[in-house]
């Protein structure tokens, strides 16, 4: 079983297109836990227990950090999980480039389980 942790607040709009994949590519073997804000999670050190780390760059207002600040506390960890950022932000390969974030897989929205599958599969090889 892999556990993936996802930092999204608009869950609902995703969440059939995630089960999809889940069950059609992965037998049911992933377990997500999906979260609203980055405070959601504490402590965040122990976010290390998770395979992947799957971050809405654009969290709602009520997160403390928004998703470039959780990247970059995630990366800072000694230990890191492997991250995939969800966004339906075209610029975010630029704004990762100002922020001097590594260039980190991106499932854009809106998503379709084929997408998940092959982001997750090349993640978790």
């Amino acid at each position: 079983m892999k556990r993936i942790a996802i930092f999204e607040n608009q869950y609902n709009q995703v969440k059939i297109q995630f089960e999809v994949a889940n069950k059609i590519f992965f037998n049911d073997t992933l377990q997500y836990t999906q979260f609203n804000s980055s405070q959601d999670y504490q402590p965040i050190e122990n976010i290390v227990e998770f395979d992947l780390v799957i971050v809405d760059i654009s969290l709602s207002s009520n997160s403390d950090l928004d998703g470039f600040d959780l990247i970059t506390t995630i990366l800072l960890l000694a230990d890191p999980p492997k991250i995939l950022i969800l966004t339906g932000n075209s610029n975010i390969k630029e704004n990762l480039k100002k922020r001097q974030l590594p260039d980190l897989p991106i499932l854009m929205k809106p998503i379709d389980p084929i997408d998940i599958q092959k982001n997750i599969s090349a993640l978790l090889a």
